[in-house]
């Protein structure tokens, strides 16, 4: 066509010559023509190019335009307009002005002006860009919203222990949140907004769930289903929640947001079951209560138990008032205590007066008792015993009046004053006994000598650490060293002289010259083990050199990813390591030495400067397919150029020579010998150079010119010439795509012959011009390069279809392995080149859908899935170490707080074991956080949490108490019994008597206590107690 172009206003002056001809052999032209200027020299003038307006493509603005509506869709599925309301408003109404301008200058006109379109283009550019800025800077603040609703919502059902209630539901918020948190850390937020919904979504259902299961978990406790009037709405709950449960089994948005709304359904029930079941069993506890109130009432409790009659009156009231509060729960509670605090106060008074009469008989034996221990020592008339016999009689008295508590209080004086007695004969015996004591001194001065002799024989054992070597004989000697002290203190002195002989027998002389002939060879022993130690030592230094150069070149294979190219190596490197480390660890250094050595032969010097050189190999290679990549499309687009320009014809040689050229090159390229590629495609560029292009444009123009001027001379030539193209017409079949041109041409071929029959040459010169000039080469040229065009179409159709389908074949994947989440901006390019090569297929604009859809091939290659493959296998394990210190530091925290609230509640003291087993776990914790082994962490400080669970705001109730001595406060039962943490009511001193009675000095006797005396003390309304008491601990009081 330049050809074409370049000699047209020389075809133009040959046609009007042979026109004016034609017209003077009587043929009219059917147009007239303008000649071209015509210099000197008969070239004609080149004509001025006229400048072409800049133009757009239809499919260029469609794609840009549909770009723009994808973009707009984005920002407005994400709610962008909520973040960034002024901008979205005006991208918006950019958005509508663009779109009208697109409506009429691509859409609604029949005919596409692209000059008239050209302006448009740089609107809907702007437009793109308006809407990616947008997106780009609103959809992290729209992830940030989607994150302060899911910690809302993740607040409000940590509020109502979700994570204990519904620990699925709530698991199942943690692990959105913290793949949310994964993509927004990637600036994937198109998937972090989604999976913040998600999460938000799982901690809503969980924090509804947990309340539920609250619920149900009460309702099931207090046998609420029983009540028949409230069934109904327990089924009616029942049913909602396990509708709610398939529901989050489904596991989508609106599932799951219809799974809450279920649960809050089956809430409502459960809430009038739970309300109403508190109700229906309060009244049932009050009714137990006013029964429980007659029968105390039947015994006169209120005269025989006032105390207990009054509390458990005190009960009722309060049991009243959390009644008429609605306070079901706690009303029920309070009237099951009333109930048994009646029934208390209806046994007490049942029990008084037995329990009087027996007062009264025990005080009548204590005092005969008395009497007969006074009358040891001739006291038995004493003045204390004549009082306790008269309030004795006082006691009688009362107890025939049901004066139950006053009869007792006698019964207590008459215990006083035989106390008293007592205490009188004690005196007198005290007297006796110092006669006693004098005997005493002289058994003490014997004793004193044998242990004298016995302790050194103790500080000897000590001194040379008997106990490790002879434990039995130690232990035989210090079990009677104790006796002998412990009979001592008691002034026992012939015991403790006799077990004190028993301590020097036993470490007698022999004996220790004997254990120190033993502890001679033991020392000859313990050298041979030093010398052992000293070569394990010197072993294991070895051990470490090699040990600390494997590691060296194990670090150097990981930083170097040997692994990936060297497999067969570094796995053997790997294995000898593992077999160092084991061989280390079971101490057998030797070997662990040779492993470590292995390692370091395996990855040696010479290895190392291996690798270093098969990646320079790699990375020239790399260099060269650049180069490669560069050359050969040009040196394909002069073969192209050669193929369309039929140079094979007329210039076989250079063409054979290029064309041989870039096969090779193929070839060369395919087998990765790129620069040879690169060589022979230049070869191909300097034989197809511009100034052959040029040279053969010259050379074909000057034999157009020669067949011209040979036409315009011989008309048999131009006759013969005109019936050939007339054949080629018919070989073409020109009339079917050229009927006008053919019948001008076919009139003109039969007036031609009829002329030349008549020997008419000007005529037949002329007419077969007209034949030449209708089917001229340019004609011929056009035809032929539309029929070419046709099949090259084909071809390239060809092409495009099945590259395209390679091309498709990539987007799936990428669809497929949502590449689009981890890699935006490969995948929008690949997704742009593929729906642009096939806007450009829909319009056959076959090459350029070629061209693009390679660019997809390119943009998604084989390298770039393995790429994706290996960065996504490192964001996974990076994302595992995340989500394991993140459960690390909320166990941590978990953990810390309630050591805390231990602490503040006084468990060192209070639980001393628990605490300090949940602080050592907890430190524990925090080592292996520190150390990054988050996991070991994490069950450290779940171990730590649950033992400190254990700990309870108070210390269990004694169950003993060490009677003290309290200046101007003397400790008696009456007052014992008062303390908050034995039962903080006096009346109940007669509960520590009849428990430890039986170890009093004086059974009889209550008031008979000494400073040191151990009480026990029972349980008497199924409190826990254990243990004795300790001032450090802190008590909860018990209830009045």
């Amino acid at each position: 066509m330049k050809f074409l172009r370049r000699f047209l206003p020389l075809l133009v002056v040959v046609a009007l010559i042979f026109a004016s001809c034609a017209t003077n052999t009587g043929q009219v032209p059917t147009g007239t023509e303008t000649p071209p200027t015509v210099t000197q020299g008969g070239q004609p003038q080149p004509q001025t190019p006229v400048p072409q307006e800049p133009s757009a493509e239809k499919y260029e603005l469609q794609n840009l335009f549909a770009q723009a509506n994808t973009l707009k869709t984005e920002a407005t599925d994400f709610a962008l307009g909520s973040v960034l309301p002024d901008k979205f408003l005006e991208a918006n109404r950019e958005h509508d002005a663009v779109s009208a301008e697109y409506k009429d200058l691509v859409e609604t006109p029949a005919t596409y002006d692209g000059v008239k379109a050209y302006p448009l283009k740089e609107k809907l550019e702007h437009l793109v860009s308006t809407w990616d800025s947008l997106i780009q800077e609103g959809m992290p603040l729209r992830a940030g919203v989607e994150k302060d609703s899911a910690d809302e919502m993740r607040f409000a059902a940590m509020n109502v222990d979700a994570p204990i209630q519904a620990p699925t539901q709530y698991d199942a918020g943690l692990q959105y949140y913290s793949q949310a948190a994964m993509f927004a850390d990637a600036s994937n937020y198109a998937q972090a907004i989604s999976t913040y919904q998600f999460a938000a979504a799982a901690f809503g259902n969980s924090a509804a769930a947990a309340q539920v299961n609250s619920l149900r978990s009460d309702i099931e406790k207090n046998d609420y289903g029983k009540y028949e009037s409230i069934q109904m709405y327990f089924t009616m709950g029942e049913e909602k929640y396990k509708e709610a449960q398939d529901l989050w089994a489904k596991g989508t948005l609106d599932d799951i947001a219809a799974s809450t709304a279920a649960l809050k359904e089956a809430q409502t029930y459960y809430s009038f079951v739970d309300t109403k079941g508190a109700e229906l069993r309060a009244f049932e506890g009050k009714d137990k209560a006013a029964s429980a109130q007659q029968e105390a009432l039947s015994v006169k409790a209120d005269i025989n138990a006032p105390d207990e009659y009054q509390q458990a009156l005190d009960i009722l009231a309060e049991a009243e008032k959390n009644m008429a509060d609605s306070s079901y729960v706690s009303a029920y509670s309070w009237y099951l205590d009333a109930a048994s605090a009646f029934g208390t106060a209806h046994d007490a008074a049942t029990a008084r007066g037995p329990e009087v009469a027996e007062a009264i008989a025990k005080a009548e034996s204590n005092l005969a008792d008395a009497k007969d221990r006074a009358s040891e020592l001739g006291l038995e008339e004493n003045i204390y015993l004549t009082a306790a016999a008269e309030h004795l009689g006082k006691a009688k008295a009362l107890k025939e009046e049901l004066q139950y508590p006053d009869a007792i209080f006698e019964t207590n004086e008459v215990a006083n004053y035989i106390g008293l007695s007592d205490n009188l004969v004690q005196q007198e015996a005290q007297i006796r006994e110092k006669a006693r004591i004098e005997q005493l001194k002289k058994d003490k001065a014997a004793a004193d000598q044998a242990i004298a002799d016995a302790k050194t024989r103790i500080a000897w054992a000590d001194q040379v650490k008997l106990k490790d070597d002879y434990p039995k004989e130690y232990a035989s000697a210090s079990s009677s060293m104790a006796a002998a002290e412990k009979a001592y203190e008691i002034e026992k002195y012939v015991p403790a002289k006799t077990l004190a002989e028993q301590v020097s027998s036993t470490l007698s002389d022999e004996f220790q010259q004997q254990v120190l002939a033993s502890r001679e060879a033991a020392k000859a022993k313990a050298a041979q083990a030093e010398e052992e130690a000293r070569l394990k030592a010197a072993n294991k230094q070895a051990a470490d050199v090699a040990i600390s150069d494997a590691e060296a070149r194990m670090a150097w294979a990981n930083e170097n990813s040997v692994r990936t190219d060297y497999p067969d190596e570094y796995k053997s490197a790997s294995v000898a390591m593992v077999g160092a480390y084991v061989a280390y660890g079971n101490e057998d250094y030797v070997v662990s030495k040779q492993k470590a050595e292995e390692v370091s032969s395996i990855l040696s010097n010479d290895f190392q400067a291996q690798v270093a050189a098969d990646r320079a190999a790699k990375a020239q290679l790399a260099r060269d397919k650049a180069e490669a990549d560069q050359v050969l499309p040009q040196a394909r687009a002069r073969m192209a150029w050669a193929n369309q320009a039929n140079i094979k014809a007329d210039y076989p040689t250079e063409y054979n020579s290029a064309s041989a050229a870039m096969t090779a090159a193929e070839k060369a390229y395919q087998a990765e010998k790129y620069a040879p590629a690169t060589t022979l495609a230049k070869e191909v560029l300097s034989t197809l150079s511009p100034d052959f292009e040029a040279k053969v444009t010259s050379e074909r123009a000057a034999k157009q010119m020669q067949d011209e001027i040979a036409k315009a001379g011989k008309a048999a030539d131009a006759l013969g010439k005109a019936h050939s193209r007339m054949a080629w017409a018919n070989q073409v079949n020109l009339v079917a795509d050229y009927p006008d041109e053919y019948r001008d041409a076919s009139t003109s071929m039969q007036a031609a012959d009829t002329a030349y029959s008549e020997n008419k040459y000007d005529a037949t010169t002329s007419l077969a011009n007209d034949v030449i000039r209708i089917l001229s080469d340019d004609f011929i040229a056009q035809v032929n390069a539309e029929q070419a065009a046709k099949a090259q179409l084909a071809r390239d159709k060809a092409e495009a279809e099945a590259v395209m389908a390679q091309a498709q074949a990539r987007m799936a994947w990428a669809d497929q392995a949502n590449i689009k989440t981890d890699y935006p901006t490969e995948y929008n390019s690949a997704s742009a080149a593929m729906t642009a090569s096939e806007k450009a297929y829909e319009v056959e604009r076959y090459a350029p859908a070629t061209t693009l859809a390679k660019e997809v091939l390119s943009t998604l290659s084989a390298d770039f899935e393995a790429r994706v493959a290996v960065e996504r296998a490192a964001k996974e394990n990076q994302a595992k170490i995340a989500q394991n210190q993140k459960d690390a530091e909320a166990a941590l925290g978990q953990a810390k707080d309630r050591y805390d609230w231990a602490t503040s509640k006084n468990a060192k003291n209070n639980y001393p074991d628990l605490y300090k087993q949940g602080g050592e776990a907890l430190a524990d914790a925090n080592t292996a956080y520190n150390a990054a082994d988050y996991v070991r962490a994490k069950n450290l400080a779940n171990q730590a949490y649950w033992t400190l669970m254990q700990i309870d705001e108070f210390a269990p109730l004694p169950a003993t108490y060490k009677v003290r001595l309290i200046p101007e406060r003397r400790d008696c039962l009456w007052r014992i019994a008062e303390y908050p943490f034995v039962y903080n009511n006096p009346y109940k001193w007669p509960v520590l008597y009849e428990a430890n009675k039986k170890t009093f000095k004086d059974p009889s006797n209550p008031n008979l206590i000494f400073p040191g005396q151990i009480l026990k003390i029972p349980s008497i309304k199924g409190e826990v107690r254990q243990g004795e008491w300790d001032a450090k601990k802190t008590y909860q009081p018990l209830a009045k």
